[in-house]
């Protein structure tokens, strides 16, 4: 580029140029503007050997959708950025293909798929979660306004992975979007503030996003600290149940360790999936689970976060609880960091969400069905599902404590059946119907038969 006299200099050029398909007449395009005195940009198309002008938009622009394409045909995509003193340079081309006619990708099937997600992360972690077995972004992270809603969503889309976020701009743009599982309230923990505050804003975006797409699912993030009664007459089932008319899955957080320096009442996790499946009958229940130390100015200096250990009885009383999706919460306040998972955690992380992964399907499957069962005994906490043929039971030693040789019950299953211990390498064979094992601290068994 050139500076004429008088006249400002060109744009720092546009970089980062993606295509991706959107339908099958429409694709869409995204970049990264670096300049700060633009006045619009050029989006083109190639044709043959020659660059046509499809879009002129405004300044700060990072986001294009072209329509009325013709199906399952290739288009290649440039863009510059323009103002009085002229253009800049070109970014790459991009190029992408439309569907075929009737093509749009079908979304994800929520009866099998089981989220794995990470809370309000930037992209630069994508690969990162992706790698620990995470399979879901949840909450859209603009870091400090250099990602657009748009960006986040393809680099999600390059990693392979879904998306809960909130709504676009124009929603309606997110009707064929395959892989946003959800969209999400886009305010967090509404719940505290009063009814007279929350309910309103609440029903106008129930209101709103139904009326652009009845059938995307809408989620909502609550406190789960109110919803327990750990702070004591703040919030009542009535409240909740009229501000959970306005959201189809019902997201409560809770934090035993580094929220609330209590490691001894862990179980505050599950009773908080018990909580939500009590009062919201029909609600899909996603669980929060903390990673790290949050660094929370009012716990004190005894804070700390969750062991491996720790971690892992979290994650399965959620689920044995009847959880149908995990959320991690990595971040630490003081100072602040995106994840701030420790090494040992992501290590018992990657083992535990490539379980979830495995056992996926069959833990959406009917919750503890009749026709058979495994009893629990106040510390072994229990779950069973009956799937694909096969007979699960997922048993949780939810204590700091080994226990040895404890005698769970089962039903439904010949006295003398031999099960294997999923995963272990081992087999137990029942003694008089019972299952006869040893646990340690915060240890899980899933036998199979």
């Amino acid at each position: 580029t050139t500076k004429t006299v008088g006249l400002p200099n060109p744009p720092t050029a546009p970089t980062g140029l993606s295509a991706a398909t959107v339908s099958d007449t429409q694709l869409s395009l995204v970049w990264t503007d670096n300049s700060n005195n633009e006045t619009g940009f050029n989006v083109e198309r190639q044709n043959g050997a020659a660059w046509t002008v499809v879009a002129t938009l405004p300044a700060n622009a990072t986001f294009y959708i072209d329509g009325g394409l013709t199906a399952a045909t290739g288009y290649t995509y440039r863009v510059d950025a323009v103002n009085a003193g002229g253009p800049s340079a070109y970014t790459n081309s991009a190029t992408a293909t439309t569907n075929t006619v009737g093509g749009t990708p079908p979304r994800t099937d929520l009866t099998t798929f089981f989220p794995i997600g990470a809370f309000l992360q930037p992209t630069y972690t994508f690969s990162d979660w992706k790698a620990r077995g995470v399979n879901t972004m949840v909450g859209f992270e603009s870091y400090g306004s250099d990602t657009s809603p748009e960006q986040w969503t393809q680099v999600a889309n390059d990693r392979g992975l879904k998306y809960m976020r909130e709504p676009l701009a124009n929603p309606a743009l997110d009707k064929t979007d395959p892989n946003l599982i959800s969209w999400l309230y886009k305010i967090d923990e509404p719940d505290l503030d009063t009814l007279a505050i929350a309910q309103g804003p609440a029903l106008a975006e129930f209101n709103r996003l139904r009326s652009i797409d009845p059938t995307r699912p809408i989620a909502t993030t609550y406190a789960g600290g109110y919803m327990l009664n750990w702070i004591a007459g703040v919030r009542d089932q009535a409240y909740y149940q009229t501000m959970t008319q306005y959201t189809d899955w019902v997201m409560p957080c809770i934090y035993p360790v580094t929220g609330w320096n209590q490691p001894e009442n862990i179980s505050g996790v599950g009773k908080l999936v018990d909580r939500v499946t009590q009062w919201f009958p029909g609600k899909r229940n996603i669980a929060y689970i903390e990673t790290s130390n949050q660094s929370l100015s009012w716990v004190g200096p005894q804070e700390r976060g969750v062991t491996p250990d720790e971690f892992r009885g979290e994650v399965w009383d959620a689920v044995i609880h009847g959880a149908t999706g995990v959320v991690y919460f990595p971040h630490a306040l003081s100072p602040f960091n995106y994840d701030a998972t420790p090494a040992n955690v992501v290590a018992e992380m990657t083992t535990q969400d490539a379980r979830l992964t495995k056992y996926g399907a069959a833990l959406l499957s009917t919750q503890n069905p009749a026709g058979t069962s495994i009893s629990n005994n106040g510390t072994i906490e229990t779950a069973w599902r009956v799937f694909n043929g096969k007979k699960y039971y997922f048993t949780l030693n939810l204590s700091a404590n080994a226990v040895n040789n404890v005698s769970l019950a089962t039903t439904g299953l010949p006295a003398s059946t031999t099960l294997a211990v999923d995963g272990e390498s081992r087999n137990v064979t029942l003694q008089g119907g019972n299952i006869v094992d040893s646990f340690k601290p915060y240890e899980m068994h899933v036998y199979v038969g």
